[in-house]
């Protein structure tokens, strides 16, 4: 009997897994009351966020990304001269890449830098390149996300810790491969949670840029800025009805000075006609020169030319 007193009833014993399961499942909602401030280290806090200050109550947890696109003459010196300057600015190079040759080639980057030198880390890039392309940066507040991580990681070591009390205290099998299954159930979401935090604290802390490298070649568009097939047939038909325009205004002036170059010109045609028929006569001789002789005779020093229509 004496034995016996000091095991738990199991129906006790399965209340009280019940509360701890609830007690950790509302974790969100009590951050107001059992969540540390920003700026103190949380109940139970161990490990790396031991040695890791939160942000007190006037801070925020800025993420900060950007991503750029340069324009070089030469792609591969770019691309060392963007890694030099991650490590010149305290950060470094998460992944690089290079492809192509000459005027095909092309490299991207992706850099890391600490988030008070974000600003002047897209400057010095853009410095670097021959002319800058689009260039778009974001940013998200994640502290109420944060410090409701801090919140829940204190209720589930809470919980932690009831689980390794209910586990002492468990007398038989059955008891403690429950207790030993919510037991650790609760250190993986504790240990998710602390990964997340963790997540949340380097991202803040060192900005995110994407940065994609192309030759100066490929800054020259294959159709001029600002050209429009639209326009362009607008143009035409403009200037097909301006030259309408003129035929019909040389038209009528034509019509209206009629009477001026009517005269000249009957006058000039005629005259060109008579010369045409001129042209085609081959014996055509003057009126006062006498007459040709035939072809084969013979007219001697004295001898008289014999008229025309005479025949011996």
């Amino acid at each position: 009997m004496t034995s016996r007193s000091h095991v738990l009833p199991p129906v006790f014993l399965v209340f009280l897994i019940l509360a701890a399961a609830v007690l950790a499942g509302c974790g969100g909602g009590g951050a107001s009351e059992s969540a540390p401030p920003p700026g103190g280290g949380g109940k139970g806090n161990s490990g790396f966020l031991a040695d890791r200050p939160a942000p007190d109550a006037l801070d925020r947890l800025i993420v900060r990304n950007g991503s750029i696109t340069a324009y070089a003459d030469n792609v591969s010196a770019a691309l060392d001269g963007v890694a030099g300057l991650a490590g010149e600015l305290g950060g470094f190079v998460v992944t690089s890449r290079i492809t192509g040759e000459g005027e095909s080639q092309f490299a991207s980057a992706t850099l890391r830098v600490p988030s008070e030198r974000f600003d002047e880390a897209l400057s010095r890039i853009r410095s670097l390149a021959a002319k800058v392309g689009d260039m778009t940066t974001s940013s998200e507040d994640v502290t109420e996300e944060y410090v409701d991580m801090q919140a829940r990681l204190s209720n589930l070591e809470e919980t932690e810790q009831e689980f390794v009390r209910l586990l002492e205290r468990a007398q038989n099998v059955t008891d403690v491969l429950s207790v030993q299954r919510e037991l650790n159930t609760t250190r993986g979401e504790i240990e998710r949670t602390k990964g997340r935090i963790q997540y949340l604290e380097q991202t803040a802390a060192m900005s995110l840029i994407n940065v994609s490298i192309l030759p100066t070649v490929a800054a020259k568009p294959i159709v001029r800025r600002g050209w429009s097939a639209l326009d362009t047939a607008r143009e035409s038909l403009s200037a097909l009805s301006s030259f309408a325009q003129g035929l019909a205004d040389i038209a009528i002036r034509l019509a209206i000075f009629g009477p001026v170059w009517a005269p000249l010109a009957v006058a000039t045609a005629l005259l060109a006609r008579w010369w045409s028929r001129r042209s085609r006569t081959p014996d055509a001789r003057p009126s006062w020169l006498p007459p040709a002789p035939p072809p084969g005779a013979s007219a001697g020093p004295g001898a008289a030319a014999a008229p025309p229509g005479d025949a011996t």
